[in-house]
């Protein structure tokens, strides 16, 4: 799995899932640019132990599986500038990449709500999100 994109507490649940490991290699050797995938986590790590943001105890249903953070202090991640209060996540995936060639990169803005769908979010796959 991704640490820091994939949501710490869920780890080994995707770990010994093959679809989730297929999923993960998927987005990996699709991703243009990884280095960008990891720079936009690592400013929410650096505002994670800035206390700017905190990990909340769920999870976003598409792969990789990230976790989902509230602002506690203005930040900036990415282009994105986040308000105190706010619930998001981060959103990496190779799901659109075969139908448009795009690989998204995107700052999601919640409210969440608790959901048993889980979406691997390969090339290819049929999905309606």
């Amino acid at each position: 799995m991704v640490p820091g994109l994939t949501d710490r507490k869920t780890l080994s649940r995707w770990t010994n899932d093959p679809r989730a490991r297929e999923s993960i290699s998927e987005l990996w050797r699709h991703d243009p640019n990884p280095a960008q995938t990891l720079l936009f986590q690592e400013d929410i790590n650096d505002g994670i132990e800035r206390g700017d943001v905190s990990v909340l105890n769920y999870h976003y249903y598409c792969c990789p599986w990230a976790p989902i953070y509230r602002v506690n202090r203005p930040i900036l991640v990415g282009d994105r500038r986040l308000q105190p209060g706010q619930e998001f996540t981060y959103e990496a995936s190779a799901e659109e990449v075969l139908e448009t060639g795009r690989f998204v990169r995107k700052i999601v803005n919640g409210p969440f709500s608790t959901t048993s769908q889980i979406d691997y979010c390969n090339p290819g796959d049929f999905h309606d999100d």
